[in-house]
């Protein structure tokens, strides 16, 4: 199962802040349904909008945007087609006092079909989660939850929270820890001048390390044959890409004994032949 990691609306306050949100642009509630939520009824992103591409070395194949809404909750829009790989799909999530998330939405369609998911922590600790493919729940505590469907930058938090608690690393829901390890520095010109990240490997969300670039502990980007960076820096992904193969991700005494059996795609769009 590939999963992202995030969350939508604060459960008490989800039906009123998804009218809020959806306002002229949607007049069904988000959640699981049947037929998905087409791309029309889809969120719209501001012009000042966080904005990212997807790219390969020989073309652009997606959008992702991010964005605050007025009541403080995060939204994302996700607009892909790749080799006949279609994608459209929009997330609201809101995170609690100790910066995990609490609710999340997902709506629209994805390659794995309907993308409608939900997930909820409640005042008691509980957690639940449904999309078309599962439905469960169990103890939040201080777990990140994985999302299934939502737009791959939604997992920007975890990858900041990860970098933030070195060795330690990140419960994660449904089941896991996950735990990023710094391991090269690379310097690329930006629109302002050089700009230095670095890169980092993430463990425990898959068979093998996942990598991901930095940018003084914020999250940067994710390279890979598609990759996701932010408008205006796609010539740097393959030179990036190249100083990531030739890096051996570094060791972690703990990493190996909590890798997840879930496969995530939090920092990286899906790649399809």
């Amino acid at each position: 199962m590939i999963r992202h990691s995030f969350i939508a609306l604060l459960l008490a306050a989800a039906p009123a802040a998804l009218a809020a949100h959806l306002a002229g642009q949607s007049h069904t509630p988000p959640g699981t349904g049947v037929v998905p939520v087409s791309k029309d009824r889809l969120l719209v992103a501001p012009s000042d909008a966080t904005h990212y591409v997807v790219v390969s070395d020989s073309a652009k194949h997606g959008d992702i945007w991010r964005w605050k809404q007025a009541d403080g909750a995060t939204a994302l829009r996700y607009s892909q087609s790749l080799r006949g790989w279609i994608t459209e799909t929009d997330a609201v999530v809101r995170y609690g006092t100790n910066g995990l998330p609490v609710a999340l939405t997902v709506r629209g369609v994805s390659p794995n079909g309907d993308a409608a998911e939900q997930f909820a922590l409640g005042p008691d600790g509980q957690a639940s989660w449904s999309s078309a493919s599962e439905k469960g729940s169990g103890k939040g505590g201080e777990a990140y939850y994985l999302s299934i469907e939502a737009p791959p930058l939604i997992a920007s938090v975890l990858m900041e929270r990860l970098a933030a608690a070195g060795e330690a690393g990140v419960p994660t829901l449904p089941s896991g820890r996950a735990i990023l390890t710094r391991a090269s520095v690379a310097t690329i010109a930006g629109p302002n001048g050089p700009e230095q990240l670095e890169l980092a490997f993430v463990r425990g969300l898959g068979l093998s390390p996942s990598p991901v670039w930095l940018k003084g502990g914020q999250f940067w980007g994710s390279i890979g044959t598609i990759s996701m960076v932010p408008a205006g820096y796609e010539a740097h992904a393959k030179r990036l890409r190249e100083l990531q193969e030739t890096t051996v991700p570094c060791s972690s005494p703990t990493a190996g004994s909590s890798a997840s059996a879930r496969v995530d795609r939090s920092a990286h769009p899906p790649e399809h032949d």
